[in-house]
């Protein structure tokens, strides 16, 4: 997700992670373990219920400038390559 955050930021792509972990100082951690310097929100209570609703992690959303959701959720983790091909014809 880091690698897309930079190769696409300049066309307006943001990787907004949410962080799950109830132990923030671990959830640092990982993410500084893992070299994620894009945007990482702590849910609170409210996201939380919304969230319940996904089974599986992790889960991918495309939301567009305006707020509104892209396409279907994505369930499981892609290669570089699987998320590139789905940015970019929203990028059209």
């Amino acid at each position: 997700m880091q690698k897309i955050e930079e190769e696409y930021k300049e066309k307006g792509v943001r990787v907004i992670g949410l962080v799950v972990k109830e132990d923030k100082d671990a959830a640092k951690q990982l993410l500084a373990d893992m070299g994620a310097s894009y945007t990482n929100i702590v849910i609170n209570d409210t996201l939380n219920s919304y969230l319940k609703k996904f089974t599986y992690v992790p889960t991918t959303m495309f939301i567009d400038s305006k707020g509104e959701f892209e396409r279907k959720y994505i369930v499981g983790s892609k290669t570089y390559e699987g998320f590139e091909n789905l940015i970019k014809p929203l990028l059209q």
